[in-house]
């Protein structure tokens, strides 16, 4: 509500820009939300066992410590403005060992959650800023020396930490722009990525399931409870 926000003194910095993504939270489940009086939010720990659960519906971690970690990141896209500084999520492994299918989920679950794969790496930049997204990026292998990744480079280097815009040249005006890419960064590669970069997070490595059933389980949209659970962070955003 505006008047609302007036009153308080509250003032949006950015509106996202969306474009043909989904709502990430559900008009209905938004007016619960604002309209119950006597609205009690989960708690915390049950809010995590529910991202952890939903985690492990789809994915085998190497040890239970992973599946934890990955879920408090997942839980921490929500509120990572409040830190000066939030690690990238390094997924490392083998082909088959789940990377891409754990971005998959990943993107049902976090904050405002992009892949790149979809979106064209200049345009990331306007996405970040606006959007305060998840990057998901997949393959980072193919950034190898970051070649002519130069852009995707600037993002990485700078993107960990608040308090350091990239600056652009407007292909219109040429004019400088500054962009804010801090944001939380989820990467999957084969390899170890390198050291620098490496320095700005958490590794993973990820295993092949044991399970056949768990590896031939598909993420889409009916998969599982994402709407629940992605309401439950938005009120933990909001209510913690």
């Amino acid at each position: 509500d505006v008047d609302e926000q007036e009153t308080r003194g509250i003032y949006a910095k950015s509106f996202p820009k969306f474009g043909p993504m989904e709502s990430r939270w559900w008009e209905l489940e938004r007016r619960r939300f604002v309209e119950w009086t006597n609205y009690k939010p989960k708690i915390r720990e049950d809010i995590f066992e529910q991202v952890k659960e939903a985690l492990l519906e789809h994915i085998d971690f190497y040890s239970d410590d992973h599946a934890d970690v990955v879920a408090c990141w997942v839980m921490g896209t929500y509120i990572f403005p409040v830190f000066t500084a939030y690690p990238y999520l390094f997924l490392s492994g083998p082909r088959g060992s789940g990377k891409t299918k754990l971005l998959d989920v990943v993107r049902y679950l976090a904050f405002n959650a992009v892949p790149t794969s979809n979106t064209s790496v200049s345009s990331l930049f306007r996405i970040i800023q606006s959007n305060q997204a998840t990057l998901l990026i997949d393959e980072a292998e193919k950034l190898g020396g970051y070649g002519d990744d130069s852009d995707m480079r600037l993002i990485l280097n700078a993107g960990y930490k608040t308090g350091y815009p990239v600056m652009r040249s407007n292909k219109d005006s040429l004019e400088p722009e500054m962009f804010d890419v801090y944001s939380p960064k989820i990467i999957a590669s084969i390899n170890q990525v390198n050291p620098t970069t490496a320095s700005r997070g958490i590794n993973i490595n990820m295993i092949k399931t044991a399970s056949k059933k768990k590896g031939n389980r598909r993420v889409t949209d009916d998969s599982s409870s994402w709407v629940s659970t992605r309401s439950a962070l938005y009120r933990y955003l909001l209510c913690y």
